[in-house]
């Protein structure tokens, strides 16, 4: 399921989200979970460029339209990577973890 242009600057005015995102439905409740890993993780906030959301779906034939879960792309300003908090349906943390030139103290790199 997409959501509209409309739905989404609904959704960037309310503060859901920020940078294009690809999240529909109750995942997209998934930025305030997002927002909780980067205050746990003591990620200063003028350190974040953007945060979009993106679901993964099962790729089968029979049932695309299942939810596998929901990626946080964090893009932080001060390398070249991004911080990634890999979500469950539900919005359950799964892992954290940064690629790139990217590093956050306590977090794997991949």
């Amino acid at each position: 399921m997409r959501i509209s242009h409309f739905g989404l600057a609904v959704l960037a005015m309310a503060g859901l989200l920020a940078g294009p995102a690809q999240a529909s439905g109750r995942d997209a409740d998934c930025r305030p979970t997002v927002d909780s890993e980067l205050a746990r993780l003591q990620v200063a906030a003028d350190r974040v460029a953007g945060i979009s959301l993106q679901e993964r779906r099962y790729s089968n034939r029979n049932d695309n339209s299942r939810l596998q879960g929901v990626l946080g792309w964090v893009d932080l300003r001060d390398c070249d990577g991004r911080l990634v908090v890999d979500m469950a349906p539900g919005c359950r943390v799964k892992q954290v973890y940064t690629n790139g030139q990217c590093a956050v103290p306590g977090v794997p790199a991949y």
